[in-house]
């Protein structure tokens, strides 16, 4: 979540300097939701995929695509390119939380279940607390383009955590789905 609302209060100043024709606040809305947008619609798809194939490895493929197109916000030239690059950013993080929750639910005992994804929703929660703040900061200092050039380096942290997770818990071979 601090990646992905870190955007929010640099948004409106970062549209304008790439251009606006019309309302800049309904622009900003609009290209801000686009993120969550995508997102919606592919975590479902990505989650079921994730079972058929693993959900590491789909978890895996998630950051590393979402920091690619995080990076590349960076330095979309106009605002068209921008909105395209929030939608698919907002499908690369659609394969996060339910890789991440079906990972909690395999690893973690029943009756620590609730425990463990309540914990998840608290650093959750923490991502929004932080990052915007610390990305209105460096927005502040470094300008706008900045945030997401940081976005990007915390993703890649995450990744590096997802790799040494495959590494220490190696994924179990996928159930045998019906079409396959």
């Amino acid at each position: 979540m601090f990646a992905t609302v870190s955007a929010e209060p640099i948004i409106t100043v970062h549209i304008e300097r790439l251009g606006v024709d019309g309302s800049l606040a309904l622009t900003a809305a609009l290209v801000f939701s686009l993120t969550a947008l995508g997102t919606m619609l592919s975590g479902p798809w990505l989650g079921r995929l994730a079972d058929r194939v693993g959900h590491l490895r789909v978890l895996s493929i998630s950051l590393a695509c979402a920091t690619v197109l995080l990076a590349a916000q960076a330095v979309a030239p106009n605002l068209a390119t921008f909105a395209v690059l929030r939608f698919v950013t907002g499908l690369a993080l659609g394969g996060i939380t339910p890789t991440v929750v079906a990972t909690i639910r395999r690893l973690v005992p029943d009756d620590s279940v609730g425990l463990v994804l309540g914990a998840n929703v608290s650093a959750q929660f923490a991502g929004q607390v932080t990052g915007p703040v610390v990305a209105g900061a460096l927005g502040g200092l470094l300008g706008t383009s900045s945030v997401f050039v940081m976005t990007a380096v915390v993703t890649v942290l995450g990744l590096g955590v997802t790799a040494l997770v495959r590494r220490r818990l190696p994924e179990p071979p996928p159930p045998l789905a019906p079409g396959r």
